[in-house]
C-alpha cells in the first residue's frame, strides 16, 4: 500500500480519467454478457475512497455506506489484510508501512462516503447501519431499497422472510483485538468522533463504568 494507492481515487484527478474510463468500459461488457435489463452491483470497501469519482462517471449511480462500531471493523480489517500479507510469507517489518496506511484509510473509509455524498445531495442513497440489518435483515433490505427508489421482487422477499432467522443468529468466528495493534477506542472516537456522536456506539468511557454490586 505504500507503493500503490488504490484507495483515494477521489483526490487524484489523473488516475481518476484513466481508470473509471476502464472501469466503465468492463460494466458495459459486463451488462452485454449478462443482460442490459439488469443493475450492476458493486461491493467493494476500496469504493468507499472512489464516492465521488462513481458519481461523476455513472450519474445514474445509487449509493449504500455500511456502518458498523469501528471497534468491531477497524481490527477485523487490519487482522483480515495482516493474514493474507503473512501468507505470503512477509514478516512484520515487511508490511508494517502498510499497515499504517491501512489504519489511515479505515477512518477515509468513514469520512469520504459522508463527504462525497453531501456535495452531491441529489444522489439516492442508503445509509445502513450494521445492527439493524442483523437485527432486522428484512425491514432494513426494505428500507434501503426504498431510499434508492427500488421494489423488491416477490421471489427475493421470500428469500429474506426465510433467511432472516438464520441471519439473526449468525456470529463470525474471525477473532480480532483492538489490542493486537496500535489502536484504541479513545483513538477511534477522537478519530471518528462525528460518527459516535450520530449512531452512539459504545464508548471506552461507558465500558470503564462499573455497577456497584
Amino acid at each position: 500500500m505504500d507503493v500503490l494507492d488504490l484507495f483515494h481515487l477521489d483526490q487524484m484527478p489523473a488516475k481518476r480519467r484513466r481508470w473509471l474510463h476502464h472501469y466503465r468500459e468492463l460494466i458495459k461488457r459486463q451488462l452485454l454478457l449478462n443482460g442490459g435489463d439488469r443493475v450492476h452491483l458493486s461491493k467493494n470497501p476500496v469504493m468507499s475512497g472512489w464516492v465521488g469519482s462513481l458519481i461523476e462517471y455513472f450519474p445514474d449511480a445509487r449509493i449504500v455506506v455500511m456502518l458498523r462500531d469501528p471497534a468491531e471493523c477497524v481490527p477485523s480489517l487490519l487482522k483480515l489484510v495482516e493474514i493474507s500479507w503473512k501468507s505470503k510469507g512477509w514478516g512484520k517489518e515487511d508490511y508494517a508501512r502498510s499497515l499504517d496506511l491501512l489504519l489511515e484509510t479505515s477512518f477515509e473509509s468513514f469520512h469520504n462516503p459522508a463527504r462525497q455524498l453531501a456535495a452531491h445531495p441529489d444522489t439516492p442513497r442508503a445509509v445502513v447501519d450494521y445492527r439493524e440489518l442483523t437485527a432486522h435483515p428484512r425491514e432494513t433490505v426494505h428500507a434501503a431499497y426504498r431510499a434508492l427508489g427500488m421494489t423488491v421482487n416477490p421471489e427475493f422477499d421470500a428469500f429474506l422472510q426465510a433467511n432472516a432467522e438464520r441471519e439473526k443468529s449468525h456470529h463470525s468466528k474471525f477473532e480480532y483485538s483492538l489490542g493486537d495493534y496500535a489502536l484504541s477506542r479513545e483513538l477511534l472516537e477522537e478519530r471518528l468522533a462525528d460518527f459516535y456522536a450520530r449512531y452512539a456506539w459504545p464508548t471506552s468511557t461507558q465500558e470503564s463504568v462499573s455497577t456497584p454490586s
